[in-house]
């Protein structure tokens, strides 16, 4: 594993923890809400327009749903606190905009002889072959 990778697969890591405890987070709005309905449908709804064990059936789908979207918000609230605290993904995503630098700096760079003139056009010629062979200047 290069640094790039590690960088890139925490950064992506720090992306999913905020994207579940969001998702949890929405998954049991939207269950709230649906249960109001569903409530409501009990309250003024009568059985001709709407089968009130079909409702019941909904309704517990609905809370079972719920209750795992909250305890896995528990969990996940445990991690983004974390991340949040931390301002891990504003870091890690700098860290992966410093590591292509670095990458981009390193790829520029040459060797400029210092003594042996007669050795320049050889470092030359072999950095345009690495180039030219891998598609990069590093």
């Amino acid at each position: 594993m290069t640094p790039k990778d590690a960088a890139s697969q925490l950064h992506e890591l720090v992306k999913h923890i905020k994207a579940q405890f969001d998702n949890t987070v929405t998954c049991v709005g939207f269950c709230d809400g649906e249960a109001t309905d569903l409530s409501h449908a009990f309250e003024f709804l009568g059985p001709e327009e709407v089968e009130p064990e079909e409702l019941m059936r909904q309704y517990q789908a609905n809370r079972r749903t719920r209750r795992r979207a909250k305890e896995a918000n528990e969990q996940w609230r445990v991690l983004h606190e974390i991340v949040v605290r931390l301002g891990l993904l504003h870091e890690f995503s700098q860290g992966k905009r410093e590591i292509r630098s670095v990458i981009k700096t390193q790829a520029a760079r040459h060797y400029t002889v210092r003594s042996r003139e007669d050795l320049q056009n050889h470092f030359d010629r072999a950095k345009l072959r690495h180039t030219v062979n891998t598609g990069t200047d590093s």
